[in-house]
């Protein structure tokens, strides 16, 4: 049995929820870090940094930008009920 793919979406706040709680408790920040935290091949996290980046979730230092707190926000809030209500959010954050 295969594992479920993620929406590209779910991969953006797992990433930014990896950031989060690495600086939350003072971790060093490192690759290997937030792709053990959000589930990710290197190859896939860059891809996904550099979208956030270019987005405006992250800043150049790979820290959350309030503009990407904004995002968390609104979308633990008001999609991902929707989203699981029909089957396509995996209800973890």
């Amino acid at each position: 049995m295969t594992a479920a793919r993620r929406l590209r979406i779910q991969i953006y706040v797992d990433i930014l929820h990896a950031i989060h709680s690495t600086t939350k408790n003072g971790e060093p920040f490192t690759s290997y870090r937030i792709e053990r935290l959000s589930g990710l091949t290197h190859d896939r996290l860059r891809k996904g940094l550099q979208e956030l980046a270019r987005i405006g979730l992250i800043d150049e230092t790979r820290g959350i930008t309030d503009r990407g707190y904004a995002f968390l926000t609104d979308i633990t809030a008001k999609v991902a009920p929707v989203l699981q209500k029909y089957g396509l959010w995996n209800g973890q954050f």
